[in-house]
């Protein structure tokens, strides 16, 4: 193929509508961290958007990307992962070029490589079709069920992973790969835009003085975002076709390998191989990562114990609402109680569902990350409108609010849990308890602050049929008012991710660019970080439009032009 036909097929306007939809789905749906002012302006102003996209894929020179910034989530109650968040309109660039190779290079792609593969099920429900890949948790389910297939005729596992993967990627390893799987040259256009995309500057606060720094990203890709996920499997392509062409019995997900052999020596020479490939590529395996277990037994048991740890970041699946029934209590019920009101009289039924037993007596018994899980599971099986004991449930609130502290891998889990029972369908005493420990979770310092970024998400994150929660909140004068005090005082972390969520917060109350600027200038440090300046200017755009409030996900597909079928090569 030439490189005419790659150039046409990023500029066709079919392209950019898909990625469009690419992009706002994740970003809402699967990313650890969604600005939505960015979605709510581009939502807004698509047009343009689309006119600035295609000057830049006419003219590559003009391209140069926005300033990204990096956030911090936690592995654990030590160690944290830096992510970075790629704009809005690079995000849209980015899917793209990945939507495009993805149409011309999954299939060649080995049967066991189980992330980020095209999604090609177009009989499936219209949501599903606002996805590129097929949905990450059944492709790792699949990456499970082929090793316990494997284990009735092997008695050896070797598990690996590649240290620091996504960021020891080297740009000009990437961007051969990609050369050479297209057949194009490395000074085309089409190519040297890539290039660009792979290069930004990215801001952020220093953990150490709060001071806020730049960088620019001369290595690897980032992790933030599920366009990158593809460009991964193009970056170990070789690898994986030298080990299937040696008739290594292996699969691949994302970074972590595993080889089925019937004896150690076996696996230890497949683990060689792997190594000579990786290190061509400027990657080699994690040392400590990599173990070689034997007996049938304990490669299930292995297998097994990864079910969950693969996808241990996974969001619960939260709740829907009907439209109808939210649109009524929006007029005829009294939102939510005061924090301070009167005590709360207790509820003739309560929650007592056999099939949710309360499996800890005391918060000492919730003793690891897996019990923490699981009690976060539970809590999250009791369905909208269950009728709640008080005081059973402030003790489990209590629980919640510690383990936010004690076990912070979890943070999506409790996060969404934190503003779960704020719905409507709960009672208002179940209401006031939540907001008890939403208030005491945004004062505690002890607190990892992407937890109290991701409780802001759930705030003010659009859900079809019904007003956000931080706007039912803020329908009671004192609410509102202790809601815009507690989103003032997290405005002074130095956390731009949080930051971002704040502002947004401040402008789904008040809907006025003149008091958002004013709540910036006067809780900001100097200078002001530039992805917080674009998001004021959005904003300011926004209420001179008269923007409508931003519509959920399901809506925004709903009104795009996304068609069902692959691309249409012509």
């Amino acid at each position: 193929m030439s490189k005419e036909f790659w150039i046409g097929q990023i500029r066709k306007r079919e392209v950019f509508e898909k990625a469009y939809v690419y992009a706002i789905s994740y970003r809402i749906t699967h990313d650890s961290y969604c600005n939505f002012i960015e979605i709510d302006y581009y939502r807004q102003n698509k047009e343009k958007l689309f006119q600035e996209i295609e000057l830049v894929l006419e003219n590559p020179n003009l391209y140069e990307a926005e300033t990204a910034f990096s956030f911090y989530l936690p592995k654990s109650n030590m160690f944290l992962r830096r992510m970075i968040h790629t704009p809005f309109k690079d995000l849209v660039i980015k899917f793209i070029f990945v939507s495009v190779l993805a149409e011309l290079l999954d299939f060649t792609f080995i049967k066991h490589c189980f992330s980020y593969r095209l999604n090609r099920n177009t009989e499936k429900e219209k949501k599903s079709k606002g996805y590129l890949y097929k949905y990450y948790y059944e492709g790792f389910q699949d990456f499970i069920a082929w090793q316990l297939a494997q284990v009735e005729k092997n008695t050896c596992i070797l598990k690996t992973d590649i240290s620091s993967f996504y960021d020891s990627i080297s740009h000009e390893y990437l961007l051969l790969a990609i050369s050479k799987q297209i057949n194009i040259r490395r000074d085309t256009d089409f190519m040297l835009l890539f290039d660009k995309t792979l290069k930004f500057k990215i801001c952020y606060y220093s953990i150490v003085d709060g001071k806020l720094n730049e960088t620019h990203n001369s290595q690897g890709i980032p992790i933030g975002n599920e366009a990158e996920g593809f460009l991964a499997n193009i970056f170990l392509k070789e690898a994986d076709e030298a080990l299937f062409n040696l008739g290594i019995n292996f699969g691949r997900y994302v970074d972590d390998y595993r080889i089925f052999t019937n004896n150690k020596n076996d696996a230890v020479k497949a683990s060689i191989v792997l190594q000579e490939f990786l290190l061509k590529i400027g990657v080699n395996l994690n040392a400590s990562k990599t173990k070689i277990i034997e007996a049938q037994e304990k490669i299930i048991e292995f297998i097994e114990d990864s079910k969950d740890s693969g996808v241990s970041a996974m969001p619960f699946q939260e709740d829907r609402y009907e439209q109808s029934k939210q649109e009524n209590k929006l007029d005829k019920t009294v939102l939510i109680k005061e924090i301070d009101s009167a005590k709360a009289s207790r509820q003739n039924e309560v929650f007592n569902d056999s099939k949710q037993k309360i499996l800890f007596e005391n918060l000492e018994d919730i003793n690891d990350e897996d019990k923490a899980k699981q009690f976060c599971k539970f809590l999250n099986e009791i369905s909208l409108g269950t009728k709640l004991e008080p005081q059973i449930f402030t003790k489990h609130m209590e629980w919640l609010y510690q383990l936010s502290k004690i076990y912070p891998k979890h943070w999506k889990l409790y996060s969404w849990l934190f503003v779960k029972f704020l719905s409507l369908d709960y009672s208002n005493d179940i209401q006031m308890i939540s907001l008890k420990y939403l208030f005491l979770l945004f004062n505690d310092e002890l607190v990892n602050t992407f937890i109290k970024t991701r409780v802001i998400h759930h705030l003010v994150k659009p859900r079809k049929g019904a007003l956000t929660y931080i706007e039912r909140i803020s329908k009671r004068k004192v609410l509102k008012e202790r809601i815009i005090e507690h989103i003032t005082q997290l405005m002074t972390i130095s956390c731009i991710a949080l930051q971002l969520n704040c502002i947004y917060a401040y402008y789904l109350i008040l809907k006025d660019h003149k008091n958002v600027e004013d709540f910036v200038s006067n809780n900001l440090k100097r200078p002001i970080p530039e992805p917080i300046q674009y998001a004021v200017y959005h904003i300011r755009s926004l209420c001179y439009q008269g923007s409508p409030k931003l519509v959920s996900f399901e809506e925004i597909l709903e009104e795009s032009e996304i068609e069902s079928d692959g691309f249409i090569f012509h």
